[in-house]
């Protein structure tokens, strides 16, 4: 979103210059940049992550705790081409079929992806054997199927839980890899370092605020980002 014009405020939150099924525009050109730099100076590809849960998965059935408005999808379709048999919840298989029928949401080509991926998954129940993989809502197990699931498998050694987003303090995922029954591992939905540079590089912006990033963490970005005086902290004033 640009208030002002080329001599405005950019404010870009949540995007991946990786995903298959969403396409990231190019940024117009702004004076200053508010940006998700929830990542911090992390940098590591999403194929790499891919490649960590595929491994996982071909050694015994995995649960994705997931959103379906977002990667949960994207994940069925890249594991289902990997040869993995794909399980989805019913919020995942909901958003799937939408986004099917209006291939003008998602990238060109995607659709017919998506759609092969949804035809192979087995629809998960709560009562569901265990196997594949497995991917349902929400992406902490704080509710729908994937909670439930999660408290049928937690502690099961046939059943390896990854989360692969944000893990909040107190959370039922943040309690589980703690105790050692889940592992994280980040499949990317936020901007990665070298992608906050294009995104700088785009825009031309002369301020650049970092968002949703722990005040300690904000030197070791800017160190980063080589930016100097245009990485601005909380203070910043556009007016000034």
């Amino acid at each position: 979103m640009r208030i002002g014009g080329e001599h405005g405020l950019l404010y870009s939150g949540d995007v991946s210059y990786e995903s298959l099924l969403f396409p990231a525009d190019t940024l117009p050109r702004a004076a200053a940049l508010i940006v998700d730099a929830s990542y911090g100076d992390y940098d590591t590809r999403l194929d790499r992550g891919i490649d960590h849960i595929a491994e996982r998965a071909a050694n015994r059935p995995l649960l994705l705790p997931a959103p379906a408005g977002g990667r949960g999808i994207e994940m069925a379709v890249v594991l289902h081409e990997r040869g993995f048999r794909v399980g989805l919840c019913p919020a995942h298989l909901a958003l799937a079929r939408v986004l099917i029928a209006a291939p003008g949401l998602i990238a060109p080509g995607a659709a017919t992806r998506l759609e092969a991926a949804v035809r192979a998954a087995a629809p998960l129940v709560l009562d569901s054997v265990p196997q594949g993989v497995m991917i349902a809502a929400t992406a902490d197990a704080e509710s729908g199927m994937a909670a439930e699931l999660v408290r049928r498998w937690a502690g099961d050694a046939s059943v390896r839980i990854i989360f692969t987003g944000y893990l909040a303090a107190g959370s039922p995922a943040m309690a589980l890899v703690q105790e050692g029954q889940a592992e994280v591992v980040r499949w990317n939905v936020h901007p990665r370092l070298s992608d906050l540079r294009s995104m700088i590089n785009q825009t031309q912006a002369q301020f650049v605020m970092p968002a949703f990033l722990a005040a300690d963490a904000i030197p070791d970005l800017a160190a980063a980002l080589e930016l100097g005086d245009r990485l601005a902290g909380p203070e910043f004033d556009l007016a000034g």
